[in-house]
């Protein structure tokens, strides 16, 4: 997944609706107390704004590539 990439939420249970759709923005490590999580920033079609996903709660409609 990297920036550009077209993406549904697929994990149940986030403050973003299953189903949604989104545009990556952005790639960020960033480390805390469980050792270093990759967030990946979307920009969120009907939610309105920026949110950030762990790798399993997105799938890749369509890549940038």
């Amino acid at each position: 997944m990297q920036v550009g990439d077209l993406v549904n939420v697929v994990a149940e249970g986030l403050r973003i609706p299953y189903g949604s759709l989104g545009l990556i923005t952005r790639v960020e490590d960033r480390e805390d107390s469980r050792g270093i999580t990759t967030q990946y920033w979307a920009n969120m079609a009907k939610c309105g704004g920026e949110y950030w996903f762990r790798l399993g709660d997105l799938e890749v409609i369509s890549a940038s590539r």
